[in-house]
């Protein structure tokens, strides 16, 4: 689940589809979108970004939705299994690798550390989850 700026509420079902409220009131799934496993919103303008499609050497390509809730593939070849958006819109992602990513003026940037989780406040601050390596 992501909350928009504007509180709009987006559900990633189950059955990996995706719903929002209309109207404060009813759940309106939106169509046509291939499987979507993770969802994230942000940005002043309430940016909706997906991880959806087949499953791809264990991670998930990365799409934008626009305004007619149409989804355009994230610039190059990046792949993530972990999705955040922060406060301008840009959204900031984690691969299988622990690795943390964010595109920025269309090219994604290696952003120092290591995650499993990323989430972002609307103020911009950035949190991530670590895990200890065993070993």
């Amino acid at each position: 689940m992501a909350v928009a700026a504007d509180g709009l509420p987006w559900v990633n079902t189950p059955d990996g589809g995706v719903s929002t409220l209309t109207n404060g009131q009813t759940w309106e799934p939106v169509k046509n979108l291939p499987q979507v496993h993770s969802i994230a919103v942000g940005g002043p303008s309430s940016d909706v970004w997906v991880l959806a499609g087949r499953k791809i050497d264990g991670e998930y390509k990365i799409w934008k939705m626009d305004k007619n809730l149409n989804l355009s593939k994230a610039p190059g070849k990046t792949l993530a299994i972990k999705i955040a958006v922060d406060h301008k819109g840009n959204p900031w992602i984690v691969n299988i690798y622990r690795e943390i990513w964010k595109l920025v003026n269309g090219k994604w940037m290696r952003v120092k550390g290591r995650a499993s989780d990323i989430a972002i406040m609307p103020n911009g601050r950035v949190f991530i989850l670590t895990r200890k390596q065993r070993g």
